[in-house]
This record gives C-alpha cells, sequence and structure tokens, in this order.
C-alpha cells in the first residue's frame, strides 16, 4: 500500500505537470492566437474566450456535482478521464492550423478543448485534497504549485519563437510540441483515476438539509471572493502579450521572467506562510500584486530595468497568490467537509468554475 501511495503521488504530480502544460499554453496564447494568427477581431476573439471560459466553469460545476452524486459515473471517470485528456491535447494543438478569419473552426476547437479539459481536470483535482490531508496541505500545495510553475517556464520559452515568430510554421510546431509533451504526461491520469484510496462519498439524492447548506456557504463566499482577484492577475498576465510595439522585446521576454520568479519565490511563500499563517501570507501575496499592476505604467516609462522589477515583482506575487489560495481551499475543505473522492470533486468544481470565471472575464 505504501508502494501505492508513492507511484500515486508521482502519478498525480506528472499528469499534473500535463495538464499545466495545456492550460497555462492554452489560457496565455488562445487569445493572441485568435486574434494575431487567425486575424479575428479583437473584440470577436475575446468574447469567443468568455463563452469558453463561461462553459468550462458551468462544466466544472456541473460535472463536480455529478461525480459527488452518482456513483457509476464515478467508476467511468478512468475511461472518461483519459479519452478526454486525448482530445484536449490533439484540440490545444489544432487551434493555429484553424483557417484565417475562420470563427467557426476556431470556436469548436476552443469548446471541445474546454469541454474536455473539465471532464479529466475535475476528478483529477479531487486527488488534490485527499494528497494534501496525507502529506499536508502546504507542502503538498507547494510540490503541486512547483509543477505548474515549472510547465509555465515551459511555455514561457515555448513562447519566445512562437511571439516573435512572423508565419504560423513556429507557433503550430510550438502548440504541437507543447500538445504531445502534455499528452505523454497525462499517461499515468487513467490510472491514477482508477484508485481506491478513499471510500467514495456516500450521499443520499434530494435537497441539503441545513447543515450541509451551512458547510456549502464558507466554499461559496472563498471562491467568489478569489474569483476577483484571479481576474485582475489573469488581465495583467494576457495584456502583457499585447504591449505597445515600441517594447516588442516585452512581448517574448515578460512570460519567461513572470514563469522564472513564480517558481523562485514559493520558499519565501512557504516560510511566510509558517510564520503568519497561509490566510496571512495569501493578504501579502494579493498586496505584491496590486502593487505591481498599479506600478506598471510606470515601470514601462523608465526603461528596461524598471520593467524588469516590476513584472519580477508581479511574478513574485503570482507565486505567492497560487500556492496559497490552493492550500487555503484544501484548508477549508477538510475543516468543512468529507475530503472523499465524490465530494471534493464537487466542492473543486465549483473553485475551478469561479477561477476560469475569472480568467474569462
Amino acid at each position: 500500500m505504501t508502494t501505492v501511495r508513492r507511484l500515486a503521488l508521482y502519478a498525480f504530480m506528472a499528469s499534473h505537470c500535463g495538464k499545466s502544460l495545456l492550460w497555462v499554453a492554452g489560457d496565455a496564447f488562445a487569445l493572441y492566437i485568435m486574434v494575431v494568427l487567425l486575424k479575428l477581431p479583437p473584440v470577436t476573439a475575446g468574447t469567443l474566450f468568455l463563452a469558453g471560459a463561461l462553459w468550462n466553469a458551468a462544466l466544472d460545476a456541473a460535472w463536480g456535482a455529478a461525480l459527488a452524486r452518482f456513483g457509476r459515473v464515478r467508476r467511468w471517470t478512468p475511461q472518461i478521464g483519459g479519452g478526454a485528456a486525448l482530445i484536449a491535447c490533439l484540440s490545444f494543438a489544432a487551434l493555429p492550423l484553424a483557417a484565417s478569419g475562420s470563427l467557426a473552426w476556431a470556436a469548436i476547437l476552443l469548446i471541445l478543448f474546454r469541454t474536455a479539459f473539465a471532464l479529466f481536470d475535475v476528478p483529477h483535482n479531487a486527488f488534490s485534497a485527499i494528497l494534501a490531508a496525507r502529506h499536508g496541505h502546504l507542502r503538498f500545495m507547494r510540490l503541486r504549485t512547483a509543477g505548474s510553475s515549472a510547465a509555465g517556464i515551459v511555455v514561457a520559452v515555448a513562447a519566445i519563437p512562437l511571439l516573435a515568430a512572423k508565419g504560423t510554421v513556429v507557433p503550430v510546431a510550438a502548440m504541437m510540441t507543447i500538445g504531445a509533451a502534455a499528452l505523454l504526461l497525462l499517461v499515468p491520469l487513467p490510472w491514477l483515476l482508477a484508485l481506491p484510496l478513499q471510500a467514495p462519498a456516500a450521499r443520499a439524492p434530494g435537497a441539503m438539509n441545513s447543515q450541509e447548506r451551512g458547510r456549502l456557504m464558507p466554499v461559496l463566499t472563498f471562491c467568489l471572493v478569489h474569483m476577483v482577484g484571479i481576474g485582475a492577475l489573469a488581465a495583467v498576465g494576457k495584456a502583457a502579450l499585447h504591449l505597445d510595439a515600441s517594447h516588442a522585446w516585452i512581448v517574448t521576454t515578460v512570460p519567461l521572467l513572470l514563469a522564472v520568479t513564480r517558481l523562485g519565490s514559493i520558499p519565501l511563500w512557504s516560510g511566510l506562510a509558517r510564520r503568519l499563517g497561509i490566510t496571512g501570507g495569501l493578504v501579502l501575496a494579493y498586496g505584491a500584486s496590486a502593487l505591481a499592476i498599479v506600478t506598471v505604467p510606470a515601470g514601462l516609462a523608465s526603461g528596461m530595468v524598471g520593467t524588469a522589477l516590476v513584472f519580477a515583482l508581479l511574478g513574485t506575487g503570482l507565486g505567492g497568490v497560487v500556492l496559497l489560495i490552493w492550500s487555503a481551499f484544501s484548508q477549508l475543505l477538510e475543516r468543512v467537509c468529507a475530503t472523499t473522492p465524490g465530494m471534493a470533486a464537487s466542492r473543486y468544481g465549483m473553485f475551478t468554475a469561479s477561477t476560469k470565471i475569472g480568467l474569462g472575464g
């Protein structure tokens, strides 16, 4: 059993890195590809991106609720998750292949990617609650954040030729390479989802009683509060790809700078969280991010060094927010509800739904 638990942690981290490659690249580049490569009007591309995010959010919540409620659905998650991972990788890689100006194909591929991603992301996230309860919330989420930050560095390196290229060959090759690497890392996912690490949630159908509603409210409040914060951070991150042409060098270096500082800041935020508590550390992380956001114009005006310092501060703040928001949510779940796969899937579905609304907005 110890060997299985160790392998489960390895399988989770491998699939988490693969999932992060898809998510970070899709979130960062989908809008850019639609506007720059596919020549869609920016408002149209933005509306399509928001529609995809809202669809993804609704599916996260609905899929999480279905996994919590129906044992028969949970039994099929290995097969559904494995097939969905393959479809997500293929639709992700195919986006830059769509014909220029083709709104229909861009919409089909984006919705297909969002749908497939939700189907394996929600049950995969449910294992976070189980593994965090076993290994410690901050310790496990530190490992999880390191994996997603490393994926962010890979995506940022791929962004350099992708954003600098004038034609479509390099972007297509970059997206296909990321898709292939993600698919390879997601190979252990069906095995992971088949593991009976803990008994499924036993919940009879019917309306929630007052005790269940009381346990749900802290989760909903947490999700709504951080949806606003995540939305603000996401807006600035996406704007970095569309800065003025006079600062063209920023377009190729900012994603890498953000990813490196985000990864490098993990020990700093871990230490602060141990001293101040996870909530206190999260407040500081949001504060650092806010300070960086309001000083971006001054940094751009001051030249290369000032710009680098501002975005390094933003990356540091982002690293803290990502690490501590997941740690705080995991801690909250253990306090207010059982961390069974079904119940965790439902609550993580709510959490990821709210963050995707923030990202899309």
